[in-house]
């Protein structure tokens, strides 16, 4: 944690820095609190901000070295499975790399920031990491509903609670109750869902996302702000197609012993908001919701009580595929090719 204040204490105006951020709601949030932090402390805007997937795009090195950085910050991202980009660009520029996903092997010859480090079991989203890091130097509260919505976007409220019971008594309007369930209910959830929604139209950037809400200044403001119409639009699209998918749902889930699979026909990507819904009702099992995209599968996994590691089962079963994330949600893509092998591996992994 020392090394990664140091890292944010030394910006100055004349760097040039890029962020590369996650493309999910955690990491959209996690950017945005890093851009709100160096405009404050350095008067500071980066060169670039990039919103990548898991993995990260093979150009992105390419890319990066474009636009002549000095100095690169990596949030929400498990870059330690992609030394390689690591390798490549800690000879041009000073890397920070703020993460929280499980830890395959550290990064060597740059600045690493991972609670898991000291804890592997502690589950605290890249949006928590970055407030209480800027935290230490500057005062963050102004910003605090961006780390709420990136700690609800990220699912598990547990280990965040301190910053839970601030906003709580920051924004008594919105949190009433402090459980997982009422946080996700909460007007914080609500824009959680919105960034998703705005994100499952295929040609949505999450970069324009964080426009958006980088120009809002309180909560209340976003359903009043015309910069936030699109985002409201795509949240009342999103929910009436996701009754249209609740409709579906029990007619076509598979259910093998403790894995339940539902593919998603839907033109819309709601892998995510779907498998949250369908383990809010089967706690016990693993959800596994699927999509065809362009020659691959693309998934999301949920399991509510953690009996069942999302993730380690993912990339047991993955083969030549990439599979990541935590205990309670996880993701893969997988070649369409490899879709009943690897289907079949699951079963057996998780069924044992």
């Amino acid at each position: 944690m020392k090394k990664a204040i140091e890292f944010l204490k030394a910006l100055k105006p004349t760097d040039n820095v890029i962020i590369v951020s996650h493309n999910d709601g955690d990491g959209i949030c996690s950017a945005i609190l890093m851009k709100k932090f160096m405009k404050k402390y350095a008067k500071l805007e980066p060169e670039k901000v990039m919103c990548q997937p898991m993995p990260v795009d093979k150009n992105l090195p390419q890319r990066i070295k474009s636009y002549l950085p000095n100095k690169l910050i990596f949030l929400d991202l498990a870059m330690d499975q992609q030394m390689g980009v690591i390798k490549e660009l800690k000879k041009y520029a000073k890397i920070l790399i703020i993460d929280h996903h499980q830890i395959t092997r550290k990064p060597t010859g740059v600045t690493y920031f991972n609670p898991r480090e000291r804890n592997p079991n502690i589950y605290r989203s890249a949006s928590y990491l970055v407030y209480k890091l800027c935290s230490n130097i500057i005062d963050m509260s102004d910003f605090l509903w961006f780390a709420i919505v990136g700690i609800v976007s990220d699912y598990d409220i547990k280990d965040s609670m301190d910053l839970i019971e601030k906003a709580k008594k920051k924004y008594p309007e919105y949190i009433k109750k402090t459980d997982q369930k009422s946080i996700r209910k909460s007007f914080f959830g609500n824009i959680s869902d919105m960034i998703n929604a705005f994100k499952a139209k295929e040609k949505a950037r999450p970069e324009k996302i964080i426009k958006i809400l980088e120009s809002i200044e309180e909560p209340k403001d976003l359903l009043y702000s015309e910069n936030a119409m699109d985002l409201i639009s795509a949240y009342k699209e999103v929910e009436n197609k996701l009754s249209e998918v609740k409709k579906d749902i029990e007619k076509n889930l598979e259910v093998f012993g403790k894995i339940i699979f539902y593919k998603l026909s839907s033109g819309l990507n709601l892998r995510s908001a779907v498998s949250t819904i369908l383990s809010e009702k089967y706690l016990d099992k693993l959800v596994i919701v699927w999509q065809e995209r362009g020659g691959e599968i693309k998934l999301s996994a949920r399991n509510q009580d953690k009996k069942i590691d999302a993730a380690a089962v993912l990339q047991k079963a993955v083969g030549t595929g990439f599979a990541g994330g935590h205990k309670a949600a996880a993701g893969a893509t997988i070649k369409k090719s490899d879709w009943p092998k690897f289907r079949e591996r699951l079963i057996k992994v998780v069924n044992g």
